[in-house]
């Protein structure tokens, strides 16, 4: 998927080798953009698929998975039934509730259960074949909020960030959902035809306090010191997913750079110095 130069040769030739109809064109694709709930509502959920070259529209028979947080199988949330018309580097299709669309007013390119996990997990789309199991299979992964289990190609770290209440959006590309994602507020669900919704925040994309790296539920001198030895080498000391979710302190996650750390060491100055912790979460100093 980082090969942009080559990626509408390549899909261009994939589709002549295909049989009009054939399934198989599909794979040049990332998932975009996640909800798992939506102003406490679970059965609202979609996930968007945004091509990144031209003839994927091929998706009939792939796949929709769920892992929880563990990172075990749940099984298939949605197999697709049919393919999309419309194509194009950063077209979208939309697999969605029937609830989200009562909400949105916006129609799916595909009803789907509620069958995402909400709080943490991991989704997969693909067409896994016989090994529905191994996030492998698939074309693309996220996992997210308190999701433990194992890593794979597609999502590197997870990103600490849920998707309740908001979306979760890709802004990167890079097979690391921690650097990959950020919150949608508002969340903005795109069918095949180019129509789409917004949907403003109900929750707010990170509940915990800003600046307890180290997880514990205090903002100390210890987070500097913690947060000092990931930046140093974050192989040797890498954050818990707690910490990860509360290491930004200005501007918009994921960052949690030197910046981060310049900003929450002033801020547990004493007096303590300006510019402050921003309110990207809420702050217990």
């Amino acid at each position: 998927m980082r090969f942009w130069g080559v990626l509408p040769l390549c899909a261009a030739l994939l589709s002549l080798s295909l049989p009009q109809g054939a399934s198989g064109a599909f794979h040049f694709a990332v998932i975009d953009e996640i909800m798992t709930r939506y102003g406490g509502d679970p059965n609202v959920q979609f996930v968007e698929i945004r091509m990144l070259a031209s003839f994927q529209t091929f998706v009939a028979g792939t796949v929709l998975g769920a892992f929880d947080a563990s990172g075990s199988h749940l099984g298939n949330v949605l197999v697709i039934p049919g393919n999309v018309s419309r194509d194009g580097n950063g077209v979208r299709w939309l697999m969605g509730t029937a609830r989200l669309q009562v909400v949105s007013g916006l129609t799916p390119d595909f009803i789907m259960p509620a069958g995402l996990p909400t709080g943490g997990g991991m989704v997969c789309w693909g067409a896994p074949g016989a090994f529905p199991s191994n996030p492998g299979s698939y074309v693309d992964c996220v996992a997210y909020g308190s999701y433990s289990g194992p890593s794979n190609i597609h999502i590197g770290t997870p990103t600490a960030l849920n998707a309740d209440g908001h979306s979760l959006v890709r802004k990167s590309e890079t097979d690391d959902n921690a650097m990959d994602f950020a919150c949608g507020d508002p969340a903005t669900p795109e069918i095949n035809s180019g129509a789409a919704a917004s949907l403003t925040a109900t929750a707010s994309c990170v509940s915990e306090a800003c600046g307890d790296v180290n997880d514990d539920s205090v903002v100390d001198l210890v987070d500097i010191a913690t947060f000092r030895a990931h930046l140093a080498d974050p192989n040797e000391m890498p954050l818990r997913l707690g910490g990860r979710a509360k290491c930004t302190v200005i501007g918009e996650p994921p960052a949690c750079d030197i910046l981060d750390l310049t900003v929450l060491r002033r801020a547990l100055a004493i007096p303590p110095l300006p510019p402050g912790i921003a309110p990207v979460c809420e702050a217990v100093l």
